[in-house]
């Protein structure tokens, strides 16, 4: 019976207790890692966020490092003073988060204070691991099936509680694992707990006024430091990104402009705007001057399909240019709503006009979905620029800038319909956005040779701008964008960049012009490409640039990651740096308790062999993981529902896949190398699935694609929740000592297969990440621990 009773070292315990202590234990952790990149996205750009959780994780494994060594010294009932430990460092790096955007003191010690709950709940478990009676893969499962559960739990907490508070909630749930650690006559213990859990709850149903601005320089960070007339507006918590609205007393767009405004960020950067209601001449202004207005040049009364609404502008100036339907298609309900309801009456409310229609929906999936034909598709500043949890730093995956994707758009224009899109003009992104286009004309059957008639690239004061249509540009139109042009628009954003960052030199931000048209000779790097592709030399024309402009594809999705090696590679840099220093932690945490247990006289077999099992599971878990969160992505049409669905089906299902294994009488070597056997098959045939039926699943109503999505994933892990606690039993009956070492291997090398998978995306496509996966665990079912 799970309730009988236990004893160690004369401390009685119940069995359920500890199982208990374990499920609200590995909820607190996975909750604390997903928040942890949500608050930390804000405080740093995404590739530094990415760095410092990873920081932070290694807490997981430096702890098992730790007890390994000293493991003589500590009882099961320290497990309740290291669960105390957990929540009041949680609370302890409360003010950091707060601070570190004011104070580079603060902001240097964020790494270290952020490691410290890692490691008290990694202690913890690895205690619990490693001296419980509980059989172990009864532990993994609490382990497993709590993680689980605070994966769906986490996603909707973001949405009604603020990041403070849900950090509050966390502390609280590290005192109620507490509370079942405890000891039955050590008392204390859980009455500290049980005073912690009521002021917990106390605490987090305070509010607290808006904070936490960035270190990094983001817009939130300049705009709040500007004049005494900033007014922090709205700020909305959601698990895609923390929505923040400012504005300046009476500012408006610029003198050409005279459009009131309020800035709107995601977690801190990735800035759109919120315009003021509009009035007569301020409609035609916008439409003639600005990159919101430049398809309603060539457009009467079209049906447009906008992908990323942001504050909205895009629906805005599509009702401005008299447009006879307006399709929305928009991620993260926040944005939806401080248009639609807490900034309606400064709007002007149009997303009440019943020519318009939003959906909370990716744009692909919107497509995927229907027969629908636009006028226009436009997607204007639709960038990834804040910190995914599905484990990628921005580096950014982002499916609006496939192959696949503009091949989509392309195919649902009507006959002289316009794709429309712009973002900041950095180096390479023009080029790339031009290959990306002739390569879904060349999918469609249009010849090199005359996809430059479908093409016009322009620059506008910062913003570049790609406008492709179905059929030809005719020289009327091209004399249109000429004359329109001629009276230098601007892309909106940058009269405000000016204030908060200072005037860009000159390259960056020129005069507004044509590069590449039918008929013009423009940028020689544009008509370059385009006499390369017509060719057949465009891969030599790839390889001569000194950054990456590959057309990505739906399984290498990183439009934005310009870096190539040798010549600007500063986040690929920063990343290889990052593993070179967990590598050598892993290293050293593989050698060094080993070589002083056996110092001490405490042996394990082959102790190599069992570190390269552990390493290879703790990587191939994390390779599948992420391989199946970005598949799933399309598939369900919504970041939120694929890290929903792949986290709490992937967790639960090892769960129930380790608790199964305990009844199954087997030899722990056995199973576990029977199952990492299956693992590998499995993994191979799902992405085979997802791949080849994937469009099947995606036109089935959202109910059964999660109800598919759930299936498989949870069968995957099913048998990926074998191999972990089988391997960890055989270690525990030949070397109970070797049991915290083996657990924080694991766990570092899960740290290190976050960023090793995207370099693995990055250069070979996520289809290369599951293959590395499988053979992972093939070589684990080689080396599993024998007793």
């Amino acid at each position: 019976m799970m309730w009988r009773w236990c004893m160690r070292d004369s401390v009685i315990f119940k069995q359920g207790s500890i199982v208990a202590g374990v499920f609200f234990l590995s909820a607190a952790l996975l909750a604390l890692e997903v928040l942890y990149v949500r608050l930390v996205s804000i405080l740093l750009f995404p590739v530094a966020t990415y760095l410092v959780i990873s920081l932070a994780l290694l807490g997981l494994g430096a702890s098992g490092g730790y007890l390994s060594i000293r493991a003589s010294r500590y009882r099961l009932e320290h497990a309740a003073m290291s669960c105390i430990g957990f929540a009041v460092a949680v609370l302890v790096s409360l003010p950091f988060i707060w601070f570190a955007g004011r104070n580079s003191n603060v902001a240097v010690a964020l790494p270290f204070v952020l490691t410290l709950p890692m490691f008290f709940g990694g202690f913890a478990l690895a205690l619990v691991f490693t001296v419980s009676n509980v059989r172990l893969p009864v532990i993994y499962f609490a382990d497993m099936l709590g993680a689980g559960i605070s994966a769906g739990m986490i996603m909707v907490g973001l949405f009604y509680l603020t990041g403070m508070q849900v950090a509050v909630l966390i502390a609280g749930l590290g005192l109620v694992s507490a509370l079942f650690f405890s000891p039955i006559q050590r008392q204390m213990f859980g009455v500290l707990a049980l005073v912690g859990v009521f002021g917990s709850l106390f605490v987090m149903s305070a509010r607290l006024p808006y904070g936490i601005t960035p270190i990094s320089p983001k817009e939130l960070k300049l705009m709040s430091a500007l004049d005494d007339g900033v007014r922090w507006e709205y700020q909305g918590w959601s698990p895609l990104a923390r929505v923040d609205v400012l504005s300046l007393d009476g500012d408006v767009l610029s003198p050409k402009l005279p459009i009131p405004y309020k800035l709107v960020t995601h977690d801190g950067g990735a800035p759109t705007l919120l315009l003021g209601e509009l009035n007569k001449d301020t409609k035609r202004q916008l439409i003639d001057n600005t990159v919101f207005g430049v398809p309603y040049w060539l457009l009467e009364q079209p049906s447009v399909l906008i992908i990323g609404l942001g504050g909205g502008p895009d629906v805005v100036a599509a009702l401005a240019g008299e447009a006879a339907r307006v399709q929305g298609a928009e991620v993260n309900p926040r944005m939806v709503a401080i248009v639609r309801d807490y900034f309606a009456d400064f709007a002007g409310r149009p997303y009440d006009d019943p020519r318009v229609h939003i959906k909370l929906v990716d744009g692909r999936h919107l497509l995927a979905t229907s027969e629908a034909r636009y006028d226009l598709i436009q997607l204007t500043g639709v960038d990834t620029s804040v910190a995914s949890l599905g484990a990628n730093p921005n580096m950014a995956e982002n499916y609006l800038y496939t192959r696949e994707a503009f091949t989509q758009y392309l195919l649902h224009l009507s006959e002289d319909g316009l794709l429309s899109v712009s973002f900041p003009n950095v180096d390479g992104l023009g080029l790339r956005l031009l290959a990306l286009s002739l390569q879904a004309m060349a999918e469609l059957g249009i010849p090199p040779q005359e996809s430059p008639q479908h093409i016009v690239i322009s620059e506008m004061t910062g913003y570049v701008h790609l406008l492709v249509k179905r059929s030809p540009f005719t020289a009327k139109e091209i004399a249109i964008l000429k004359e329109h042009y001629a009276r230098q628009p601007t892309s909106v954003y940058f009269p405000l960049y000016n204030r908060l960052f200072g005037v860009p030199d000159d390259e960056f931000i020129a005069e507004s012009r044509i590069l590449l048209a039918p008929g013009e000779s423009g940028d020689t790097r544009y008509s370059g490409l385009i006499a390369a592709f017509a060719a057949g030399k465009e891969a030599d024309f790839y390889k001569e640039q000194p950054f990456t402009i590959v057309p990505p594809t739906d399984d290498r999705p990183f439009f934005f990651v310009l870096d190539k090696w040798g010549y600007q590679s500063a986040n690929l840099d920063a990343l290889l740096l990052a593993l070179v220093f967990l590598f050598l932690f892993s290293v050293l945490l593989a050698i060094l308790p080993v070589f002083l247990l056996e110092r001490r006289g405490l042996t394990s077999p082959r102790p190599g062999l069992t570190a390269l099992y552990f390493a290879c599971l703790g990587l191939g878990f994390i390779f599948i993981e992420v391989t199946l969160i970005q598949k799933l992505g399309l598939i369900l049409g919504h970041p939120s529902y694929a890290l929903a669905v792949t986290l709490c089906a992937l967790l639960v299902g090892s769960g129930l896949g380790s608790i199964s294994s305990d009844r199954v009488e087997m030899p722990f070597s056995r199973k576990a190398r029977l199952a990492a056997r299956g693992v590998a098959a499995l993994a191979v045939l799902s992405y085979l699935l997802l791949t080849m039926k994937g469009d099947a699943i995606l036109v089935q109503p959202l109910s059964v694609r999660m109800l598919v999505a759930f299936v498989l994933v949870s069968l995957q892990g099913f048998l990926m929740g074998i191999p972990f606690p089988s391997g960890l039993a055989a270690v525990k009956l030949t070397g109970p000592s070797f049991v915290p070492w083996a657990w924080g291997i694991n766990a570092v090398f899960t740290v290190i297969g976050t960023m090793l998978a995207l370099l693995l995306a990055l250069h070979f496509g996520y289809g290369s990440v599951l293959g590395v996966a499988a053979v992972l665990y093939l070589i684990a079912s080689v080396t599993t621990p024998r007793v």
